[in-house]
């Protein structure tokens, strides 16, 4: 679809994109990761560590794990968490 202007001043265009699919179930970060990791990333009280386990969370659901942030944005990326996943949850 191209969208042209009438005229030569600027138009505002809304778009909404809607969808029918059920949602998806998140996973907390209690069923992602060890809790020999969790006890670490709160003893280190890092700001990043923090900002990489909530970002992990976003892309962590019931039915599907995502690749789609900007760590993770890379074949490379989306391979290792599936890796990890299926090595075990000791990796986690």
């Amino acid at each position: 679809m191209t969208i042209r202007p009438l005229g030569a001043e600027p138009i505002d265009l809304r778009v909404e994109i809607a969808t029918d699919a059920p949602p998806l179930h998140p996973l907390a970060r209690e069923a992602i990761f060890n809790p020999a990791f969790r006890r670490f990333a709160d003893s280190a009280k890092s700001p990043r560590i923090e900002r990489e386990i909530r970002g992990f969370e976003l892309l962590s659901s019931r039915e599907k794990l995502m690749a789609g942030l900007p760590n993770y944005a890379t074949y490379f990326g989306r391979d290792m968490l599936m890796t990890a996943a299926a090595d075990g949850p000791d990796l986690v």
